[in-house]
């Protein structure tokens, strides 16, 4: 997740830096504690968690369990792209930049 948001971040950086403005470093840096945020709190015990079933013994309730475990993942990331995108929206309207910001439905799996 970490590499995830560096790169999102970086992108951000690139694409807004001919705006050049002042605080534009301090909007990036909320977006970053807003992405670790969600990161702490939903990534890092939920993968802490998660173990591939392997072995003679694997039942169809422990293989439901592992899918579960990597819905509620999955599920995560749909959460830290919605904030993402939530934050980039807010960007775009402060620095009155004419695009079109659009939130898709994920696939549900």
């Amino acid at each position: 997740m970490n590499n995830s948001s560096q790169k999102s971040l970086e992108y951000l950086q690139a694409a807004l830096s001919k705006l050049n403005t002042l605080d534009l470093p301090e909007k990036l840096k909320e977006i970053k504690e807003c992405l670790q945020l969600c990161a702490d709190r939903h990534f890092s015990q939920a993968c802490l968690d998660l173990k591939a079933p392997a072995g003679p013994d694997i039942t169809r309730a422990k293989l439901r369990a592992w899918r579960k475990q990597l819905l509620t993942i999955l599920g995560h990331y749909n959460k830290a792209y919605d904030a993402l995108v939530d934050k980039v929206a807010k960007l775009a309207d402060l620095y009155h930049i004419p695009v079109f910001v659009e939130k898709t439905e994920q696939h549900k799996f």
